[in-house]
């Protein structure tokens, strides 16, 4: 596993992908075990649910694992959900994980269930958990 420094460098090169990214925006690591770190990212101070972009992961042996993805109320229905799970995708590569992983709940704006957005998006499901492999011919970012 990458040092720390190095995967906060790769995650703020990262997020800075996301319209209106500022230096100001908090990207935090936290080290959690030898094989185990935690990753998020918000646009806002504060209650996670309030007007914010938020991510949260977890990044365990070569796996990706995205515990909550939300985004700020004013800029949703605009596509960005897309931009935001591609920017997750481009980390786990960049992070030399070999899968993402995600337990899917809610709707997104259109009213889709979570679950199928991602399925449509060529994700596979295994029981709760939907996945998706990554591969070497994908772009590294």
């Amino acid at each position: 596993m990458r040092s720390i420094a190095e995967m906060e460098r790769t995650a703020k090169r990262l997020f800075a992908y996301w319209p209106g990214f500022l230096d100001t925006h908090r990207i935090q690591l936290h080290q959690i075990a030898s094989d185990k770190v935690w990753i998020g990212y918000r646009t806002r101070e504060g209650n996670m649910h309030a007007e914010s972009t938020h991510v949260e992961i977890n990044v365990i042996d070569d796996v990706l694992y995205i515990l909550h993805i939300e985004i700020d109320r004013g800029l949703r229905g605009m596509g960005l959900g897309s931009l935001l799970y591609t920017i997750c995708e481009q980390l786990a590569r960049s992070l030399g994980c070999r899968q993402i992983r995600q337990t899917p709940s809610g709707v997104t704006p259109t009213g889709e269930y979570r679950r199928d957005y991602l399925l449509r998006r060529q994700w596979s499901i295994d029981g709760n958990e939907v996945y998706k492999n990554l591969t070497d011919s994908g772009d590294k970012a």
